[in-house]
């Protein structure tokens, strides 16, 4: 799926530089046709004025002719200096014999052929080819029967639109290179936090199914070794509806930390006021004392008082408790919980325990869903409190990170803005 999006992008892309560079050539490619063009039908009528100019005053002529002022066409070299462009003329008279009549010296059999040719033309305009050579032409018809065609060699100019074309195609294919290469790798570059959030997706999929899969298992078998003993009493069976009620509880927890995960991931928002943190972090702290306690573990907490922030006191409470219980699990012995101030404007919630050393590789990897350090101490755990407080702290703008080492045991800092 995901290629095919990439797929879909390149091809968008490139349709669309296609799209943009053709209507570019295609302006460019006309605005250059319509200047060759102009150019050399001012040239042809120039020609054909030169001749209107010995024409009889009682002559008619044609007004959709342009007319140039004979003054300005003094001899034959500044003629030359206005046309730029070998042309000649075809004089027809009304008894078919053709006159060539040109002022450049070009070789006479060559214009006696073209002028031949040009005779057969039919039209008053258009376009020839005699020897190898592109001509344009314009006639002019008079009342006798008699006509003048204006001939220009136009071979030059196709020569500059057809390098024109080439060198469309060929910057066109560079161009079309670039670009594919270009919008592959940005492509593969948005793809790529895509394709990250799939497979997170996937991977979080299979592995809530692996975790549900445990507890409806041990609940399915204690049910069916209650239903093997039909006779029994509620207290004869007390020991296995005990294992149903201790896994269904587990069901329950898991169930509600993925939909806590579910609601808070990616742009949640939760309402935030002030609060005072150093309440919330005290109070978590008493509460999980007697459960460290009762499994033997030295506990020690100090908050320091009057922090605010702004913050949801119940996820923060929640955060906390998520610490500090992580913290009860995996120490040896020794439990050490602060909160202070270190800056005017900022604190740091710490949790610190001297059980084993996270491994660097293992550090950030350790707020991922369902991931567990050592996996043989799962306990009730299903690797999710850390990346639930993981998702608090960013919900927060705050900083959750750990560092763990064998001369400083293992510290989470949640770093967060106090505001008095």
């Amino acid at each position: 799926m995901l290629k095919r999006l990439r797929n879909k992008m390149l091809i968008l892309n490139m349709v669309s530089t296609l799209v943009l560079t053709l209507i570019s050539f295609a302006v460019i490619y006309t605005i250059t046709y319509n200047s060759v063009n102009q150019r050399v039908e001012q040239s042809l009528y120039r020609e054909i004025n030169f001749h209107n100019r010995f024409i009889p005053e009682n002559e008619p002529k044609h007004d959709e002719m342009p007319r140039i002022n004979p003054d300005t066409l003094q001899d034959t070299e500044n003629r030359h200096k206005l046309n730029n462009i070998r042309n000649f003329s075809v004089e027809i008279s009304e008894t078919g014999s053709i006159k060539t009549n040109s002022m450049f010296g070009e070789d006479s059999e060559l214009y006696s052929t073209v002028a031949k040719e040009a005779a057969k033309q039919r039209k008053m305009s258009g376009r020839f080819r005699c020897e190898n050579i592109y001509w344009q032409y314009i006639s002019k018809e008079y009342e006798d029967g008699s006509r003048i065609i204006a001939l220009a060699d136009v071979t030059a100019e196709r020569e500059v639109l057809a390098r024109l074309i080439l060198s469309f195609l060929l910057s066109s294919a560079v161009l079309l290179i670039c670009i594919f290469l270009l919008s592959l790798y940005f492509a593969n570059r948005s793809i790529k936090p895509v394709k990250e959030m799939w497979d997170k997706q996937k991977q979080f999929i299979a592995d809530a199914s692996h975790e549900l899969k445990t507890p409806l298992a041990a609940i399915n078998t204690n049910v069916d070794v209650v239903l093997s003993h039909p006779s029994d009493t509620v207290g004869e069976q007390a020991k296995w509806l005990e294992y149903i009620k201790s896994e269904a509880e587990r069901l329950t927890n898991l169930t509600g930390n993925l939909l806590f995960i579910a609601r808070v991931d990616g742009t949640a928002q939760i309402p935030m006021q002030t609060v005072l943190v150093s309440d919330i972090f005290e109070s978590s702290s008493m509460n999980m004392e007697a459960v460290a306690f009762e499994k033997g573990k030295n506990y020690f907490y100090e908050t320091e008082p009057g922090i605010y922030a702004n913050a949801n006191a119940d996820q923060i409470t929640r955060l906390s408790l998520i610490l500090i219980d992580n913290a009860i699990k995996y120490s040896d012995k020794n439990i050490e919980i602060g909160l202070k101030r270190i800056q005017k404007d900022s604190a740091v919630f710490f949790v610190k325990n001297d059980g084993e050393v996270i491994p660097k590789d293992e550090q950030t990897k350790i707020f991922d869903r369902f991931y567990r350090v050592d996996k043989s101490r799962t306990g009730n755990s299903y690797g999710l409190g850390l990346s639930m407080a993981k998702e608090i702290a960013q919900l927060h703008g705050a900083k959750l990170t750990v560092e763990s080492s064998k001369e400083d045991g293992t510290v989470f800092s949640f770093v967060f803005t106090c505001v008095k």
